[in-house]
């Protein structure tokens, strides 16, 4: 089992949605009381699980362990699934430097090219349009984690940014604003490795692990950055987009589908 940290470093707002705006500049989205939602299947798509292959118990351990972190197999503890059901528009405030937008652009071009069931990210020029909203902070954070030295504890990811999801009806995130301190006087490769990191994360609040064994991958906490998505990552999102789960879910329910599915 691998050991987890830095979930509670993400916030969830609450607030009905016609109460809240980028700094109150109106935005038709939150303006309305429901989004248009994707279609899903009610059952998954086993193809994605053939195009795993000899790695396919593996990504889904990956997965249940990501989500269901706290439950042992026969736990039947429900858990949110905490999945996008709306088109993610990203919006970058000027304070972003271009190589960093230039960095997420590129991962989220990878995501995209992947075609992932109900899972659809672009970006707009105009915040009203945005319902993701990227901006710099001057905030310091400083988490309480006993790390092994100065210099993991000065890359992790939270202690450079955070983000915050905004959340509609069944726990499902509508919008969300990302923080990212670019004036603490980091490398551009450990920016751009925080923001990509955190805009992953914030794909289905998911939690990162210290122990986790692919350092490409944006679930362990000491990410080290590449240009390219893992395949591990990839993984993920494909299982966790599969299918919309609208109401919570159990471990033991989950991997019930997955049976009936593989």
């Amino acid at each position: 089992m691998i050991s987890f940290m830095g979930l509670s470093q993400s916030i969830l707002i609450k607030d009905p949605l016609t109460s809240y705006s980028f700094e109150k500049i109106k935005n038709p989205i939150y303006n309305q009381d429901s989004l248009v939602i994707i279609e899903s299947k009610k059952s998954y798509n086993s193809e994605i699980f053939k195009d795993f292959g000899e790695h396919k118990e593996k990504y889904i351990d990956n997965y249940t362990s990501l989500v269901f972190v706290y439950s042992p197999k026969k736990y039947r503890r429900p858990y949110h699934i905490y999945q996008w059901m709306s088109p993610i528009l990203i919006y970058f405030d000027e304070s972003i430097p271009k190589p960093l937008k230039k960095s997420l652009t590129n991962l989220v071009e990878q995501i995209e090219e992947e075609d992932i069931q109900n899972l659809s990210i672009s970006f707009v020029k105009d915040k009203d349009d945005a319902n993701y909203l990227i901006r710099s902070t001057e905030k310091t954070f400083d988490v309480n984690f006993d790390f092994k030295n100065e210099e993991d504890k000065k890359n992790y990811v939270f202690n450079n940014g955070i983000y915050k999801l905004i959340l509609g009806s069944a726990k499902k995130p509508r919008g969300c604003i990302l923080e990212l301190n670019v004036n603490n006087d980091q490398s551009l490769d450990i920016l751009k490795k925080n923001l990509n990191q955190l805009f992953f994360l914030s794909l289905g609040r998911f939690r990162v692990f210290n122990d986790f064994k692919n350092q490409h991958s944006f679930i362990n906490a000491f990410y080290q950055y590449t240009e390219e998505l893992s395949e591990v990552d990839l993984a993920l999102l494909k299982i966790h987009y599969n299918v919309i789960f609208n109401s919570p879910i159990t471990k033991k329910e989950f991997r019930s589908i997955l049976k009936t599915n593989l």
